[in-house]
């Protein structure tokens, strides 16, 4: 049984960071820009080296996203959203992350436009087999199905979209699982992966 817990805070901002340090890193791998990074930052600090450190992290997406997640969660000046991290806990240990977002904006007629997001589900490598595909999968998927329901519930959302790329199987089953449905499958290439929820 795994249980969730609001961990945008500085209690487990390090934490939350190293995860998605983490993501960034499976999905991008360990580019070259990285390693250069590495080398600067074991360099004596001066002006010079902390200027080629932030040149060089300006070219890396990974760490581009990385900041804009932190952004999002911790300091969203723009209110593109309302973000929350909820750790994924399994016996007080956390195992995981998982970002829900509640969108806001008004329609051209000024009408209240309100959806949410399922923005990630991360889960630790050393916990994905036993989560993602032993004897715990499906407690995991309900408990994870049954929290999005009744947090967007008590948010008043009725539409909960998430980007679920159609090449990675695992994400796919997972995503049908918790009852999401591809929202249009005739939609341009840049939007084929979006997925729809209604609560």
């Amino acid at each position: 049984m795994v249980v969730f817990k609001n961990i945008t805070s500085e209690e487990y901002k390090n934490e939350l960071r190293e995860m998605i340090v983490s993501h960034y890193k499976e999905k991008y791998g360990e580019e070259w820009i990285d390693k250069y990074i590495q080398y600067l930052q074991a360099k004596k600090p001066g002006k010079f080296r902390d200027f080629l450190i932030k040149d060089a992290k300006r070219y890396s997406v990974k760490e581009d996203n990385i900041n804009k997640d932190m952004n999002l969660l911790f300091d969203n000046r723009y209110h593109v959203g309302h973000n929350v991290a909820f750790g994924i806990f399994s016996d007080n240990t956390l195992i995981g992350y998982m970002i829900l977002t509640i969108h806001t904006n008004f329609t051209p007629l000024m009408e209240l436009d309100k959806y949410g997001e399922l923005y990630r589900v991360y889960v630790k490598e050393e916990y994905r087999e036993e989560f993602l595909s032993g004897n715990s999968r499906s407690d995991f998927v309900t408990s994870l199905e049954e929290y999005l329901i009744n947090y967007f519930r008590e948010n008043k959302i009725e539409d909960v979209l998430a980007i679920i790329p159609t090449e990675l199987n695992d994400l796919v089953s997972l995503g049908e699982e918790m009852g999401f449905v591809r929202y249009n499958p005739t939609l341009s290439e840049k939007d084929k992966d979006l997925w729809l929820k209604r609560i």
